[in-house]
């Protein structure tokens, strides 16, 4: 099927198509039938209201055991407190809750094991897994708001693409913390202070780099895309072989017409979807809703820097208290007020710095300070982020029409007819596998957009 075929073969191939679909449907007309004989509304809208009242209980007992279980990772016994509400004695009896894993569960187990019951058990085990990839995607769907959609998904993106980091540097944090409150060694409490520095600079710089490099959720769109169509039933279609003559077949094989009419749609479906998702793509940048991840970065990395320069301090003040000049009088928390104050080249809490160290620890802060307020405010004012996204964002949009332009090439190669007139032989013959999609694409994407 090389070159421009006529009007007449055209015709042919798709008449053999719907031929073959025709075919299929008759084939399994009576198997429906029976099928719907055999399902009773009122038995199905029972069974739903079964499934959503077991859901409810899932969840419920869901949140209480999760609950007790971050409880008890802080360092609180909800359990201890409830008993000791009705008597000291009966709050012993937290010390024996252990037995119900050893004894009840798997007694329970195996009176009432089936797959159901295991079923059960892994939805409250992996309950957050089921919260961050079903319920809530589920709920942001249901609000068919695209621009929170890739929100979401950015900060999704972000949150996995940061794990390692997250993973290294929050126990790196806790191995300084714990030195600088355990230990009573002038050079480790050195260390714990210079670690935490450190870890500050560290996040500055990713921070930093993350603002002013190229968007990282726009570039994964375009990768996303050729993952997608770089699969084999997208990307080499269903062909027909002629006969010996060089002519198409005089009939299709169900099976074969049902492959070749998959494959079409699903093409339709993801060239639809490439302008559709373009289009989002610029929805949710007009609303600048990546804004708040810049947002949010610059808040924590003020938090974080207040708590770094407030723990250096505090480990400054344990390894040599001659630093500061009152240290005896001051808290803790006087000392998270000083790093804090540091940042703008100030004081309070109550602290002065006398020593040397002391001073130089101050002079870094107040310098800290000062770099992240002109990057803010370059950020933000002369918004260079923000040229830049845009400039991305187009690049990113001429990408994905790009690649629907090559789908309409591929389908016209191989079904001889464009995206549009594919979608509506499609509709003629009765095969709408992804109608609902291309429905909803045209009721949601503005005339024009695709040119």
């Amino acid at each position: 099927m090389s070159g421009v075929p006529e009007s007449e073969e055209i015709e042919r191939f798709w008449s053999l198509v719907g031929d073959g679909i025709a075919a299929q449907r008759a084939s399994g007309v009576a198997q429906q039938a029976a099928d719907k004989e055999d399902k009773d509304p009122d038995a199905k809208a029972a069974a739903r209201r079964r499934r959503r009242r077991v859901i409810i209980v899932l969840d419920v007992v869901s949140v209480v055991w999760w609950s007790y279980v971050t409880l008890q990772i802080l360092g609180l016994d909800p359990l201890r407190g409830a008993l000791g509400l009705i008597s000291d004695d009966f709050a012993a009896v937290a010390n024996y809750r252990y037995l119900f894993f050893l004894v009840v569960l798997p007694l329970a187990s195996a009176i009432f094991w089936k797959v159901k019951m295991v079923a059960y058990l892994l939805y409250v085990l992996f309950f957050p897994l089921v919260v961050v990839f079903w319920k809530a995607p589920k709920l942001i769907l249901r609000a068919r708001d695209w621009s929170v959609v890739m929100a979401v998904a950015n900060g999704i993106g972000l949150a996995i693409r940061n794990f390692r980091y997250g993973l290294v540097s929050k126990c790196l944090l806790l191995l300084a913390v714990s030195i600088i409150l355990l230990s009573s060694s002038s050079q480790l409490l050195y260390f714990a202070a210079l670690l935490l520095l450190g870890l500050l600079s560290w996040a500055t710089v990713r921070t930093i780099r993350r603002t002013f490099e190229r968007s990282w959720f726009l570039k994964s769109q375009i990768d996303a895309i050729d993952t997608i169509t770089s699969f084999g039933v997208v990307k080499n279609f269903m062909a027909i072989k002629k006969g010996d003559a060089g002519r198409l077949p005089d009939r299709l094989e169900p099976t074969e017409a049902s492959q070749i009419a998959t494959a079409v749609s699903l093409a339709v479906a993801i060239n639809k979807s490439l302008y559709f998702w373009a289009y989002q793509l610029k929805q949710y940048r007009q609303t600048r809703l990546g804004v708040i991840f810049d947002v949010v970065a610059y808040v924590w990395l003020f938090i974080g820097a207040v708590g770094a320069f407030g723990m250096a301090n505090v480990a400054l003040n344990f390894a040599d208290a001659s630093q500061y000049s009152n240290p005896n009088d001051v808290g803790g928390f006087g000392f998270f007020l000083y790093g804090a104050s540091t940042l703008m080249f100030g004081g309070a809490g109550g602290v002065t710095a006398v020593g040397d160290a002391a001073s130089g620890l101050a002079l870094v802060g107040g310098l800290y300070g000062v770099c992240i307020l002109a990057i803010v405010a370059l950020d933000l004012l002369l918004t260079v982020r923000r040229e830049r996204d845009d400039a991305a964002l187009d690049a990113t949009v001429d990408a994905l029409k790009s690649r629907a332009r090559d789908q309409d090439k591929r389908l016209r190669r191989d079904a001889f007819v464009g995206v549009d007139e594919a979608a509506r032989r499609m509709e003629q013959i009765g095969f709408n596998l992804f109608s609902w999609l291309l429905n909803y694409v045209s009721e949601n994407l503005p005339d024009g957009f695709e040119d």
